[in-house]
């Protein structure tokens, strides 16, 4: 059965977006790629902030794992440390 949005309707994409920034870099590395497989045809994007530390790390186990869009900002517009 396919996975559908809090509307019903099928979704044409997913997306990961990390915010509290508490995946670590080793949890990456096996949740990223399952969640790539689970999206199966349908397109997974990602999107980690780095307020931590973790986040530009965790951009390129994405990567490696097969990931094909990333959510990124420049620093001097994110805020961040």
């Amino acid at each position: 059965m396919p996975l559908v949005a809090h509307t019903g309707l099928p979704t044409y994409k997913r997306l990961l977006s990390e915010g509290r920034q508490i995946l670590s870099p080793e949890r990456a590395r096996t949740l990223v790629p399952a969640l790539i497989e689970a999206a199966g045809d349908k397109p997974i994007e990602f999107q980690f902030h780095n307020n931590t530390g973790m986040g530009a790390y965790n951009y390129v186990i994405a990567i490696e794992a097969g990931a094909r869009c990333l959510h990124t900002c420049a620093r001097s517009m994110a805020n961040g440390p």
